[in-house]
Order: C-alpha cells, then sequence, then structure tokens
C-alpha cells in the first residue's frame, strides 16, 4: 500500500513539470475544450489551464500549484468541498517553473474538487480557469 501511495506521489509530482498535448492522450490524459484534464492513481488527480496546474493528493490532504508560463500572473489552485467547509485557494506567486504546495487538515469521509487558474494579483481577475475537476474522495 506505502508502495503504491508513493508511486502515485511520485507521478503527479513527474507530471507537474510537463504540460499534455493532444498527441499524449495514450498516456491517460484526456483534453476538454484545450484544457488538459490528468487523473492519477485513483482519488489523486491535476487539472491544467494556460500558465497554471493543480493537483490534488488524498495522502496529506495536499494541493499542489505550479506557474508553467512566465506571463506575470499569479497560480492558483482553487478548491471546494462535498461537506460544510468554505472552499479555499493555494496561492504560487513564485513565477515560470515554480511549484507550492498546501497541506490542509480535510475531512477523511468527504470529497474535494480542484481547478486551476492565473490570476492578476492575489484577489485581481482570474485570466485563465479549467474546468473544476470531477470528486475526488479525501480519504
Amino acid at each position: 500500500m506505502m508502495m503504491r501511495i508513493a508511486a502515485a506521489a511520485v507521478t503527479c509530482f513527474a507530471a507537474l513539470g510537463t504540460m499534455a498535448s493532444p498527441a499524449q492522450a495514450d498516456s491517460g490524459d484526456t483534453a476538454v475544450g484545450g484544457v488538459t484534464v490528468s487523473p492519477f492513481a485513483g482519488e489523486n488527480g491535476c487539472v491544467s489551464t494556460t500558465g497554471a496546474k493543480a493537483c490534488f493528493f488524498h495522502y496529506g490532504d495536499r494541493i499542489v500549484v505550479e506557474d508553467t508560463r512566465g506571463d506575470g500572473l499569479r497560480s492558483v489552485a482553487e478548491f471546494r468541498f462535498s461537506y460544510d467547509r468554505a472552499p479555499g485557494e493555494c496561492h504560487n506567486a513564485g513565477g515560470e517553473g515554480s511549484s507550492r504546495e498546501c497541506n490542509y487538515n480535510m475531512w477523511e469521509q468527504g470529497q474535494v474538487s480542484i481547478r486551476a487558474v492565473t490570476r492578476n494579483g492575489a484577489s485581481g481577475q482570474n485570466v485563465n480557469e479549467s474546468p473544476w475537476s470531477e470528486w475526488f474522495n479525501i480519504g
């Protein structure tokens, strides 16, 4: 079990450095309206849009957001829950190629959905948005 979790985490972290293209569709990535949705190992998953990629890891209740484009915009992972808890955000203002991990204490019986956005500043308008992911089991 621990080996499977470690392998899933390595796979998703390695995937943060790449953006899928239609030629990579046989890898399990799915292009939806120009946005790539990548499922990884059961409950883990990533979504991306121009300039940002966000991933959820149920082991450790972690969300990782990567800046994939040198455009001066902030990369943000927005997330919402299937239970009575306010939605949240994980911000990365480190610039192209940087990533940030946010660790949250989530209810193990719940589910979370994420989306990747780029934004002009911490509270500015969203410039690019991926669609919301499917609901991922937290526990």
